[in-house]
């Protein structure tokens, strides 16, 4: 029958301090990612929202301690109008959703009726969230593998 060993780590508090350290810097990057790049959003939605509608707010919202960030736009007369702006109705919103990804394909899904509708889509938030988005993804790496080395 073998025999259990116990194997001891030489320093194991030293390596543990190093990876909470690596850790809460990569967790204050993603947070401060989070915050310019949803900045970013809503800055560049309202700017185009303008002349778009007077009736559209652009807010964002920080969530789980800064580690999640949500830009949303809502029309103040019907709350599903702001999504009928950005993505138009009918043949407008299958046109447009043709260039798109999946994701707001399904989120545009959402508010879909009965592909009758005549309004052109006029977008004003989801270019902004798919630039930034791109910007985010490639911060958050050059923030992971400057932490690691």
């Amino acid at each position: 029958m073998a025999k259990s060993r116990i194997v001891g780590v030489k320093n194991l508090s030293t390596v543990t301090n190093a990876i909470q350290k690596v850790g809460k810097s990569i967790e204050s990057g993603v947070k401060d990612q989070v915050m310019q790049q949803t900045s970013n959003i809503e800055f560049e939605a309202k700017v185009k929202v303008q002349g778009i509608s007077s009736d559209i707010e652009i807010r964002k919202f920080i969530s789980d301690s800064g580690l999640s960030g949500l830009v949303s736009a809502r029309h103040y007369a019907n709350a599903d109008l702001a999504a009928y702006i950005e993505f138009g109705t009918g043949v407008h919103a299958s046109e447009i959703l043709q260039g798109y990804p999946n994701e707001v394909r399904e989120l545009a899904m959402q508010f879909y009726v009965n592909g009758q509708g005549r309004m052109p889509s006029r977008p004003y938030l989801i270019p902004a969230f798919l630039r930034y988005r791109k910007q985010f993804i490639l911060n958050i790496k050059k923030i992971v593998k400057a932490s690691i080395k």
